[in-house]
């Protein structure tokens, strides 16, 4: 999209989430993408400071550094702008969840699902909200309920295998 139109923000802003996407599934640290993100971030601000999304990668950039301020007023900005931007509700979660705030991650979480209903990605993080909580058994009724939808799903097979870990069913969790 960039080749075919180098003005266009929204390749920017999807450049931006690839590079940032690559953090969250481990497929690159860090140190090897954020600075690629930032680049494409600050061009498309540059194109268009209106859209949320460009603002929506900012946070998550802020974020993966730990500059927590700067992360959330880049977020809340990005949900000023565009209140369906499920990235930004998704990194808003985890900084609630760092700061043991479980309850507003799920609440977080849960408008992401609204939002995207189809995405077992923010399923599973409701999973893992419920574990880092220590609520074991819940995340295992939230994951039940979202195989029964997905069963054959890698990320809600995964947070299983965590919740059962969590509780000591390793044969189950191995299985």
């Amino acid at each position: 999209a960039i080749v075919l139109d180098p003005n266009f923000c929204l390749a920017y802003v999807g450049l931006a989430d690839t590079y940032l996407s690559y953090i969250f599934w481990g497929r690159s640290s860090p140190e090897e993408v954020l600075e690629q993100a930032l680049t494409a971030a600050l061009k498309a601000l540059e194109l268009d400071p209106t859209e949320g999304g460009t603002y929506g990668a900012l946070g998550s950039i802020s974020f993966y550094r730990y500059e927590k301020e700067t992360a959330i007023n880049y977020l809340e900005k990005a949900l000023e702008i565009n209140p369906s931007y499920v990235a930004a509700y998704d990194k808003l979660a985890w900084i609630s969840i760092f700061e043991g705030d479980t309850d507003r991650a799920v609440s977080l979480f849960e408008k992401i699902l609204a939002l995207d209903p189809l995405s077992t990605r923010y399923l599973g993080n409701i999973v893992q909200s419920h574990y880092y909580e220590q609520d074991f058994e819940k995340g295992l009724l939230v994951v039940n309920e979202g195989l029964k939808l997905f069963p054959e799903d890698n990320m809600l097979l995964w947070t299983k295998a965590t919740i059962l870990t969590a509780l000591k069913k390793y044969d189950e969790a191995i299985a």
